[in-house]
């Protein structure tokens, strides 16, 4: 069994769909060979995971998703378990045909077959989501979820089979409502849905079977997981000195914002710049970022233009956290375009482009939360959410550079290809993560890596971080929190 052998690419629906058909065409693997072999490869990650589990209720609806757990019901069933199959509908044996009609006619009578109850109490040890599959693109019809709403309701985990009934496998969208599985098992190849948006809070553990099916078949892939790309950073010289490790300036923090740019700036040393500079127009921040981080060199800049020799100085430029939108912010901005300098550009210097009052140069990563995104697309934020791959394109089509578009299951994306970061928790939500991230990109820049690989390895050291400062719980997590991790992680 191969866990993953499509490496770090990830298929939409169609690709999947593609791709089973040209192995049954070509290989030649029969149809129904292909399902059995799926459930075998659920028996045995069922057995892997749930090794106390005896009985089970195995959903099952009329497509090839219901076909597999009708073959995945015998297997279990033959070595030794109690299985019930809940069956979608009372004559769902009249709407079956091809592969999944097989599999009905190799179930062993003894396995009972009840039509779907919603006022049964389950008291199976694991129930399997085989209901709907990849093929749903539209809203969960009526009488599949109320199917869906019951096993949310169980006290039994739910292990899903290729996809959790009711998310889009290439969005991540909920169609209506969604089956919250405590593990889902993928075939042929990972579908990206599965690792974006609101998916997130539905797959559980995500494990993926290539079901012998070579690469060779897989078409060309336009999104893939990020894999620790730390591997992509250079040994530190014996001989380093701050001037080789990279200098950049980071602009922002407008009266009462001034902890933004200080948190940028810590993320940037953390990171290992050489040397950081804040320039900011809020004098209670210069005397915090004095206190607080003195390797930090502040100045109070009110005319940025006075600083235009220093900013053409450094390797990097980090600008917009805490900036605000008024005429201090708009000078920093128009200035800072015309260098033409490796930039991070975030917070409130996207909101100003949003507004058409500048735009910018393409030598930038752009790293805008959905709501900054919503505002540069001119849509809804519940637009940009329900196709984040699709809506990264559009960013990186109107922006140019790298679009780091932030949230659950972060995508960077240089126009390409949209990457998919599947780490950094919940207890993330909190403010000045991105004022982190904006820092650690932008080092990464001013160290000479190119706009994808600074924002791929940014996003992905800052989601590690999270993830290891969670372990002491992911409630109260805060920014500051990532930083010790952010410097051991980079060893």
């Amino acid at each position: 069994m191969n866990e993953s052998s499509t490496g770090s690419a990830l298929f939409t629906g169609a690709q999947c769909k593609a791709i089973d058909r040209l192995a049954i065409e070509s290989l030649p693997i029969p149809g129904y060979q292909l399902m059995c072999r799926s459930a075998r490869s659920a028996q045995l990650w069922i057995n892997r995971r749930y090794p106390n589990a005896r009985s089970f209720n195995i959903v099952c609806g009329a497509g090839n998703n219901g076909g597999d757990g009708l073959s995945l019901a015998k297997l279990l069933f033959e070595s030794g378990h109690s299985v019930v199959i809940t069956l979608a509908d009372a004559d769902l044996e009249t709407k079956l045909y091809g592969e999944a009609l097989e599999a009905w006619s190799d179930v062993p009578a003894e396995i009972s077959k009840i039509p779907f109850d919603p006022h049964f109490d389950d008291e199976s040890d694991l129930i399997v989501d085989a209901l709907l599959g990849i093929g749903l693109n539209g809203e969960v019809r009526a009488r599949f979820a109320a199917i869906i709403d019951w096993m949310n309701q169980q006290q039994s985990p739910v292990f899903a089979i290729d996809i959790p009934s009711g998310l889009s496998a290439d969005t991540g969208a909920v169609l209506g409502c969604a089956v919250k599985a405590d593990a889902t098992l993928t075939f042929i190849a990972p579908k990206q849905g599965l690792y974006i948006g609101q998916a997130r809070d539905y797959v559980g553990s995500i494990m993926v079977d290539s079901l012998g099916v070579p690469e060779a078949l897989f078409p060309e892939s336009h999104t893939q997981l990020i894999s620790e790309p730390l591997n992509q950073l250079a040994p530190l010289n014996r001989s380093a000195h701050k001037g080789s490790q990279g200098s950049l300036v980071v602009i922002g923090g407008d009266e009462g914002f001034g902890g933004a740019p200080i948190l940028t700036s810590e993320a940037s040393l953390r990171t290992g710049a050489g040397r950081v500079t804040l320039l900011t127009q809020c004098e209670s921040a210069v005397t915090a970022t004095l206190s607080r981080t003195p390797e930090v060199m502040v100045r109070l800049a009110e005319d940025v233009a006075g600083f235009e020799p220093l900013i053409q100085s450094v390797d990097a430029i980090a600008i917009g956290p805490g900036m605000g939108q008024g005429d201090w912010a708009l000078s920093c901005l128009e200035r800072v375009k015309f260098l033409d300098k490796p930039t991070v550009v975030d917070a409130d210097a996207l909101n100003l482009i949003a507004q058409g009052k500048v735009s910018f140069h393409d030598n930038a990563v752009f790293t805008p939360h959905p709501g900054e995104a919503a505002r540069l697309l001119s849509c809804s934020v519940a637009e940009v959410q329900a196709d984040p791959v699709e809506s990264a394109f559009l960013l990186q089509r109107k922006l140019g550079g790298v679009i780091v578009l932030k949230g659950a299951g972060t995508l960077v994306c240089d126009g390409k290809k949209a990457s998919v970061c599947n780490l950094g928790n919940p207890g993330m939500a909190t403010a000045g993560m991105g004022d982190l991230l904006s820092g650690i990109i932008a080092t990464f820049l001013a160290q000479g890596y190119s706009l994808l690989a600074a924002a791929q390895m940014g996003v992905w050291l800052h989601a590690k971080a999270g993830d290891l400062a969670s372990a002491e719980g992911e409630r109260g997590l805060v920014a500051t929190d990532l930083l010790p991790s952010i410097r051991s992680l980079l060893g």
